[in-house]
């Protein structure tokens, strides 16, 4: 009955943390604050410090945390978040690869690609257990649907934007067009009549 208990709140903290998670996630009113909200969901459920390292345009991992990240990764700890990015795996502290990092990687997996690395850091004392490390990943999946679905919003506003651009370039070439019709017409015209004007020796 107390293993029943104590897995029901296990549940529930869970179902809570995601919850939240998804709510500010959806109530922010842009990407970047939305991201600031779940770092520090994250810092104040764990006790913790955690840093985003995101997925670049030419789907490398960024060199650099984002900004809402609340610490430094040293490069060794960027290799092992590299790692996580490339193998699509969870690496460092507390995991069979590279387990003396002093963070846990966890890629942040959208439904089609990895958009980045979760990378947290706890105390020195502190361990995250199976329920924990699960809830980790699963911030992580949801963290990584968000940012694909900010990615792909972007992707159809940059569509619209050259479509927009192509219709633009056809009116003003037709309009280039229609304008030297006129003038050119008025130029040939001339040349035909000073054509029948003058001799055949002087054209």
């Amino acid at each position: 009955l107390r293993r029943s208990e104590i897995a029901e709140r296990q549940r529930e903290r869970r179902t809570a943390a995601l919850y939240e998670l998804a709510r500010q996630a959806a109530f922010a009113t842009d990407l970047d604050t939305g991201l600031r909200a779940a770092v520090n969901l994250i810092e104040s459920i764990f006790a913790a410090k955690a840093a985003l390292l995101l997925r670049q345009k030419d789907h490398t991992l960024a060199n650099i945390p984002h900004a809402a990240s609340s610490f430094t990764l040293s490069e060794k700890e960027k290799s092992v978040a590299a790692w996580a990015f490339g193998c699509r795996m969870s690496a460092g502290k507390f995991t069979d690869t590279l387990p003396d990092s002093e963070a846990l990687h966890v890629p942040l997996q959208g439904r089609t690609a990895v958009m980045g690395v979760l990378s947290v850091r706890p105390p020195e004392d502190k361990s995250f257990d199976l329920t924990e490390r699960d809830l980790l990943e699963a911030f992580a999946v949801l963290i990584g649907l968000v940012l694909e679905k900010d990615h792909i919003i972007e992707a159809f506003k940059h569509a619209e934007i050259l479509e927009t651009s192509e219709h633009l370039r056809r009116a003003l070439l037709e309009s280039v067009s229609h304008e030297l019709k006129t003038p050119l017409a008025a130029v040939q015209t001339g040349i035909d009549a000073l054509s029948r004007q003058v001799d055949p020796d002087t054209r």
